[in-house]
């Protein structure tokens, strides 16, 4: 998995993995069970870089609230359990 080293935040792609994640989101908007509803966050990675598109989202405090619950399911799901330690600004 690719570390961030350089994040580039832009609301249009600016590489190949963002976008391909812009191609997935344009795959699932356009099928017709799709609806308003619902959110996207996809994640794409090389092994080398990273690419994530949002769609739906109002801004990223949601999306990052959406991953760390998703996140918490996969890892309970094998037995383990999830903290999040907050660090940083406050």
């Amino acid at each position: 998995m690719g570390l961030a080293r350089d994040v580039n935040t832009s609301n249009e792609p600016h590489s190949r993995l963002t976008r391909l994640t812009n191609k997935a989101i344009d795959a699932v908007v356009s099928d017709p069970e799709y609806t308003n509803e619902i959110k996207l966050l996809v994640l794409i990675d090389d092994g080398e870089n990273g690419g994530i598109g949002l769609s739906g989202y109002d801004g990223t405090d949601e999306a990052i609230t959406d991953l760390l619950t998703h996140l918490d399911a996969v890892v309970q799901s094998t037995g383990r359990k999830m903290m999040v330690v907050p660090i940083g600004r406050g």
